[in-house]
């Protein structure tokens, strides 16, 4: 199998717009947020069965539709802790739909107003240390048969600690899919040293776990990934 881009690459009709308006207040902050964008991962669509049976290279084709959104954030700081959250109004907003059950999958899409949320919360109030968890839902307006379950939510957790005089930062970070995890979960770990000023090195480990549903990980089994990096900033004069 392999995935092909309805669209060229290069292409100006590809262009997409984005226009963003903010408010900085004392202790809370406020954006705005309009835009026509191409559908980011693509809707799938399956080759003729006539293709499946016969050849040996089969193009799973990925098309990605303009629509409109609409969106607002916000966040609000009271003394360490500080609340965030995100609405997001998507105007027709294309969608795979099908049955996975059948063989091969019956693959289609329809469009739908979508609306999406997000709520966190994040705590500063430990000594060189920030943790922060949020979760986020969507809602589709039309009830389609989803081939991804779009609208099960996602929970987040992050977590950083400095040592060494802010030398040493140690990341943690955490996602699940689905209430429980049945769409797959990811965890990550990593540490960034800085040797000077400017100069960083950083390890890292991520891995993922792909649920009991159709979800983002689905295929990849349990993966792992190392991270090893070296940062340096200059300036040119």
């Amino acid at each position: 199998f392999v995935y092909k881009d309805t669209q060229d690459r290069f292409d100006w009709k590809q262009q997409q717009y984005f226009y963003r308006t903010m408010y900085y207040g004392s202790s809370f902050d406020l954006a705005v947020y309009t835009a026509s964008v191409l559908h980011q991962q693509g809707i799938m669509s399956m080759p003729d069965k006539y293709t499946l049976l016969y050849n040996p290279k089969l193009y799973l084709e990925l098309d990605h539709p303009r629509y409109e959104l609409i969106g607002n954030t916000g966040v609000i700081n009271y003394d360490t802790w500080l609340f965030r959250f995100e609405l997001v109004f998507e105007q027709n907003k294309p969608f795979n739909t099908g049955d996975n059950s059948q063989i091969p999958p019956a693959i289609g899409n329809d469009n739908s107003n979508s609306y999406s949320g997000m709520l966190g919360i994040g705590y500063s109030g430990f000594k060189e240390a920030q943790v922060s968890a949020e979760i986020s839902k969507v809602f589709i307006e039309k009830d389609l048969a989803l081939m991804f379950p779009a609208e099960k939510p996602s929970f987040a957790f992050r977590m950083s600690k400095k040592y060494l005089h802010d030398r040493l930062n140690i990341l943690i970070v955490a996602m699940m899919m689905g209430k429980q995890a049945e769409l797959g979960w990811l965890a990550r770990a990593q540490i960034d040293y800085s040797i000077i000023d400017a100069v960083k090195v950083y390890f890292g480990y991520i891995t993922y776990h792909p649920g009991e549903e159709l979800g983002p990980f689905a295929g990849l089994e349990t993966h792992d990934r190392l991270l090893i990096g070296f940062r340096w900033d200059f300036h040119l004069l």
